[in-house]
C-alpha cells in the first residue's frame, strides 16, 4: 500500500496544484503563446467607436468586443499598409492576416498581398458592398469606415469577382457557410471571374470563398455585418471565432 501524505502537507500539497494550474494558465496567455494575427481595417474593431485612446491604453476603457474575443485566442497587430516601406515591411514575420473593409489598398499593398499570399500566408479578407452599422462620425467624415466596399485588384488576379444584389431585403439575417452560422446585412457574391484559371472553391452560399493560392490561403467573406455589432453575444462571438479558426487555423 502507498503511503499517506502528513496532514500538515495537505494544504501545501493544494496549494502547489493550485499554483501549478494558475502558472499554466498564465503561460498560456503569455503573448508567445498566441499566434499573431496583423490586422487592418476601417472599422472600430481595434479602438471602439468614438474611443478614447489614452484613456483605453491606461487600462480604463472598454475595448471593442471583436478585439477582445480574438485577442484571447491571437495577438493582434493593427497595421496601415501591406507594403514594405523605409520604418520596415509589416508583415515580416507574420503568417495570418485580417483585413476587414479595409481603405484603399495601394498597388504596393496589392502586390505585397499577392505575393505574401503566395508564400504561406495565411488572409482573411472581409468586403461589404454596403455597411450597414451606425457610427458616431457622418459618412462624409474621414474617420467613417469605408461605407461602400473597395475590392482590391488582386481579387481578380486571384480569378475571383464579387456582385452585389441592391434588391436584397435592407435586414440582418443568416447564413450557413462551410457549417457555419453568419450574420450578414446587404452582403455581396462571390462568383469566378469568367476567362481565368481558378483555384478558389465558392461555397453554396457564394458569401464565402477560400483560396489556395502557392503556399497560402485565403478566405474571403462577400460582408462585414458581423463586425458591425455594437456588442457581441454568444452566437456573434461563436461565428466570429469560428471565422478565425476556419481561416487561420
Amino acid at each position: 500500500m502507498g503511503r499517506k501524505l502528513p496532514r500538515f502537507l495537505l494544504p501545501l500539497s493544494a496549494l502547489l496544484l493550485v499554483g501549478g494550474l494558475l502558472w499554466l494558465w498564465s503561460a498560456q496567455r503569455e503573448p508567445g503563446s498566441r499566434p499573431q494575427v496583423a490586422l487592418m481595417t476601417s472599422l472600430p474593431i481595434y479602438w471602439s467607436d468614438g474611443a478614447d485612446v489614452a484613456l483605453i491604453a491606461s487600462g480604463q476603457g472598454e475595448l471593442p468586443w471583436v478585439r477582445s474575443a480574438l485577442e484571447a485566442r491571437y495577438r493582434l497587430k493593427p497595421v496601415d499598409t501591406l507594403g514594405a516601406t523605409d520604418d520596415g515591411d509589416p508583415l515580416a514575420g507574420i503568417d495570418r492576416l485580417m483585413v476587414v473593409q479595409p481603405r484603399a489598398l495601394s498597388p504596393q499593398d496589392n502586390l505585397a498581398l499577392d505575393r505574401w499570399v503566395s508564400g504561406g500566408g495565411h488572409l482573411f479578407l472581409a468586403l461589404d458592398p454596403l455597411l450597414t452599422g451606425q457610427y458616431s462620425v457622418p459618412p462624409t467624415d474621414p474617420g467613417h469606415p469605408v461605407a461602400v466596399g473597395l475590392v482590391p485588384p488582386v481579387i481578380a488576379r486571384w480569378g475571383l469577382e464579387l456582385r452585389f444584389d441592391e434588391d436584397q431585403p435592407f435586414a440582418a439575417r443568416a447564413v450557413d457557410a462551410a457549417g457555419m452560422t453568419i450574420p450578414v446585412a446587404m452582403a455581396g457574391e462571390i462568383h469566378p471571374l469568367p476567362g481565368t484559371g481558378n483555384a478558389c472553391r465558392i461555397d453554396a452560399s457564394r458569401i464565402l470563398a477560400t483560396c489556395e493560392l502557392g503556399k497560402g490561403r485565403v478566405t474571403i467573406l462577400a460582408d462585414a455585418a458581423l463586425f458591425e455589432f455594437p456588442d457581441g453575444g454568444r452566437d456573434h462571438g461563436d461565428a466570429l471565432m469560428q471565422l478565425a479558426a476556419y481561416a487561420f487555423e
